[in-house]
């Protein structure tokens, strides 16, 4: 997944554009994590994002979080919500993650939800996956 873009306006419009394209063909993609108390009417609180994407492997998971909002919980409960998504709206059987082999938190936080190692890939990027 690309950084974020330290400009607000400049990623809200370049995900308005993947939203109206991705969704209404997959009917899945990213989505924006903002905190509780803002709303899409002000979204002045974007602090990442995550989702699915097609994938090598079939359905891929995908977060990235501000730095500054990164250790708080978000990816976790973005994550749960996503595989909750999956497994009740998009019937998946299995979904996976690559994960850089040195991001040693997003590995615990995979390994925490359940997902298991299946492998390292071409990129030296660790495969986990995680059947629903």
């Amino acid at each position: 997944m690309e950084p974020l873009s330290e400009d607000i306006s400049e990623e809200i419009e370049k995900k308005k554009t993947y939203i109206q394209s991705m969704y209404p063909f997959y009917g899945y993609g990213i989505y924006a994590i903002l905190l509780k108390e803002e709303n899409l009417e002000n979204p002045k609180k974007l602090i990442g994002l995550a989702g699915f994407s097609n994938g090598d492997e079939g359905l891929e998971l995908g977060y990235i979080l501000h730095r500054n909002f990164r250790g708080k919980g978000y990816a976790r409960e973005a994550c749960e919500e996503l595989i909750k998504f999956a497994r009740e709206i998009l019937y998946a059987e299995e979904i996976y993650c690559k994960i850089d082999e040195n991001n040693t938190k997003s590995r615990i936080l995979c390994e925490s939800l359940g997902f298991r190692l299946d492998s390292v890939d071409t990129n030296k990027k660790i495969v986990y996956k995680k059947e629903l």
